[in-house]
């Protein structure tokens, strides 16, 4: 009898009587034919990077003036915080965490960052050095009637509170960063506050923060009127950069925007900013 039921398995599978395409003898066994038809489905199931939108950003006008000391006070709680932030080119969610939200009134656009991070390090002092070699925390601002025509300024600064900031007249402009640094934004100010103890990796941090204050007035754009209209629309993202023991390879870029590509110079994909009442 068994040698019958054995029989009927094997003339049932050389028929093809079996339907079941998850049915192996040989479960190390994977016919070409079957891989064609699982991968496009695994495929499909995610999303590629290309495909995730930009989130607009909001900034709210202040109710009361803010005071920069790098310490976050309850007016920040007005704003609309930003906690998504995607690594490049994969658009993963980092291990390190941020939070950012920005605020304006009639004179200022306001920025706080709070930032998760067990080993504060930064050496970089000389005003437009390469922070970006440092733990650093990153703004960019955009403006322009086209892709093709946004100009932008970008400031950088790291733990230490040194300011690296530029400013190109036109975003595909290429490897000219060198020239575009001597641009300072005049009147800006910036405050940092370190939780834990800054360049010693042998204690683990809490983090660091980051207060910012960028007059209208010294933004290239902004020689002709005084400030924003409410509704208006510029371009934006916020950025980090962490250098940790702590991280499996030392290093981690993030943005708020979902670059494809390791490049945060990229204004044509920087999300929408809204000045809101």
């Amino acid at each position: 009898m068994m040698r019958m039921i054995r029989a009927l398995v094997v003339l049932a599978l050389a028929g093809g009587m079996c339907s079941c395409s998850s049915f192996r003898l040989n479960p190390w066994a994977r016919p070409a034919k079957e891989a064609k038809t699982v991968e496009p489905v695994a495929a499909a199931a995610a999303a590629p990077p290309e495909e995730l939108p930009a989130p607009p950003l909001i900034c709210k006008r202040t109710p009361a003036p803010i005071k920069v000391d790098g310490r976050r006070e309850a007016l920040w709680d007005y704003g609309i915080a930003v906690t998504r932030f995607f690594v490049p080119p994969r658009c993963t969610e980092p291990l390190s965490k941020t939070e950012v939200t920005c605020l304006w009134d009639d004179k200022a656009l306001y920025v706080f960052f709070q930032a998760q991070d067990k080993d504060v390090w930064s050496d970089l002092l000389e005003r437009d050095a390469s922070t970006y070699l440092n733990d650093v925390l990153e703004f960019f601002i955009a403006y322009g009637d086209s892709d093709d025509e946004l100009q932008y300024v970008n400031f950088e600064i790291n733990a230490l509170g040194t300011i690296y900031d530029a400013y190109s007249p036109r975003w595909k402009l290429r490897n000219m960063g060198q020239r575009w640094k001597h641009w300072n934004c005049l009147d800006l100010k910036v405050a940092v506050t370190v939780q834990g103890t800054l360049n010693d990796y042998r204690d683990e941090d809490q983090g660091w923060t980051l207060e910012m204050a960028i007059p209208f007035a010294s933004l290239p754009w902004m020689q002709e009127r005084a400030q924003p209209r409410v509704g208006e629309e510029w371009r934006a993202h916020f950025a980090r950069g962490d250098y940790s023991v702590y991280l499996p390879e030392g290093r981690e870029l993030s943005s708020t925007t979902p670059f494809t590509r390791v490049n945060f110079h990229q204004a044509d994909k920087f999300q929408p900013l809204y000045f809101q009442q």
